[in-house]
């Protein structure tokens, strides 16, 4: 009976641990007032999204009695409905020699065009694009070079909306050429035209960051963005200073621990300011824009976006619910919401947090004695339960018989 008891406490002590660890969120922020049972879309702010851990493992939604609350995370990149999609015939869709690969695409109206939609799997590969156009399918006329096609990817669905821009053309047949360059070809699903129907992904403005400009003599310019905080970046908007016509070409580096990944590669001209880029957590980007023998361009602005994350969650009237954030140990939840949220209607009410606060956080020394009570309790508790490991494993040897405990110990 003795060592039951025992291990009843060994357990709750552990379990006390697994407790400090699962409930200690650093913020929180209140939500809007639940009028009715429904379904909600709980918008996130880049503030909220910024104290959370890369992919938001360490988000959750509680009630006024602690528990957590069932959610999906989504996010609002852009939306086909097939409802008013076009669809133009692929007549040839394949890859040359390794190097690209050739669409031909039909138009299927006899309007000029300005655009093409192409439905693509998910990828993050970066590839240039070549648009043509022909009457007779044999010969073929420039109508744009150098596309710069975005890189995408989904955590709802496994395919995404590239839009191709460019002059109004009447060809009767285009060509998209994609240069592969010995790389595996993209997946094009489908090409056409939306009616009323495509919906482009939301942002949300992040602060500004501060901007630092070394314009080198390797004739490349460095363009430091340092961020207050590390945002979640998905689409850049540069406010340029140059020459009435220029092209540079761009490269967009995360910086993370004095190390730099490539997320980005862009070309830079009077129309063409704006980009999307793959979507990263940091609160630093480097742009390294090659000027060749140009006189360097002066950046002036830049406006960072994040696309819009939300939650989708049952709420009901009554309870009052917060969000939960900052919490480095913490895995991310794992509920059956996931496999019935595809059902849920797309008109859900938005509901939005409040801003974001502290848990327990008093100013001056009062921080300091709470933190040293802390961490104090949690040291005390790991020593009692080394203690008690110790004791049982000794209590244990003794009552196996036939060996020496001494020659165990």
């Amino acid at each position: 009976m003795k060592k039951k008891r025992l291990f009843k406490l060994f357990c709750i002590l552990l379990l006390s641990i697994r407790g400090e660890a699962q409930d200690t969120f650093a913020y929180q922020a209140s939500l809007d007032t639940v009028r009715q049972a429904a379904f909600y879309k709980i918008m996130l702010t880049p503030d909220l999204v910024a104290k959370c851990r890369q992919g938001l493992p360490d988000l959750r939604i509680s009630d006024q009695d602690g528990r957590f609350i069932s959610y999906v995370l989504k996010s609002d990149l852009p939306v086909l409905s097939t409802d008013g999609f076009m669809e133009f015939h692929i007549l040839s869709n394949q890859q040359i020699k390794d190097s690209t690969t050739e669409a031909v695409i039909a138009n299927g109206t006899s309007s000029p065009l300005n655009y093409l939609l192409l439905v693509m799997k998910n990828s993050s590969a970066h590839r240039t694009a070549t648009l043509s156009g022909s009457d007779d399918r044999q010969k073929w006329y420039a109508i744009r070079e150098q596309i710069e096609l975005q890189e995408a990817g989904s955590d709802t669905a496994d395919h995404f909306v590239q839009s191709v821009a460019f002059p109004s053309s009447s060809y009767h047949y285009f060509k998209i050429i994609l240069n592969d360059k010995g790389r595996l070809p993209l997946h094009i699903l489908k090409a056409g035209m939306y009616t009323r129907s495509f919906t482009s992904g939301m942002y949300q403005d992040v602060p500004d960051p501060a901007i630092r400009q070394k314009d080198s003599s390797d004739k490349h310019s460095y363009i430091t963005l340092s961020y207050k905080e590390p945002y979640r970046i998905d689409k850049l908007d540069l406010g340029i200073r140059g020459p009435a016509l220029y092209r540079r070409h761009a490269r967009i580096y995360e910086i993370d621990a004095a190390q730099k990944s490539l997320i980005a590669e862009c070309t830079l001209d009077p129309l063409n300011t704006s980009f999307r880029i793959l979507p990263v957590k940091t609160s630093t980007l480097l742009i390294d824009i090659s000027n060749e023998d140009n006189a360097p361009l002066l950046i002036q602005r830049a406006t960072s976006s994040q696309l819009d994350q939300f939650l989708v969650a049952w709420l009901q009237p009554g309870p009052s619910y917060r969000l939960l954030a900052g919490n480095a140990r913490v895995t991310a939840p794992e509920y059956d919401l996931k496999y019935f949220v595809d059902t849920v209607s797309r008109n859900m009410e938005e509901i939005r947090a409040g801003a974001l606060q502290h848990i327990d956080s008093p100013k001056g020394p009062a921080l300091a004695a709470g933190k040293d009570h802390s961490a104090l309790l949690l040291w005390s508790i790991i020593a009692g339960v080394l203690f008690l490991l110790i004791f049982l494993s000794v209590k244990m040897l003794k009552a196996i018989p036939g060996k020496d405990v001494q020659d165990r110990l």
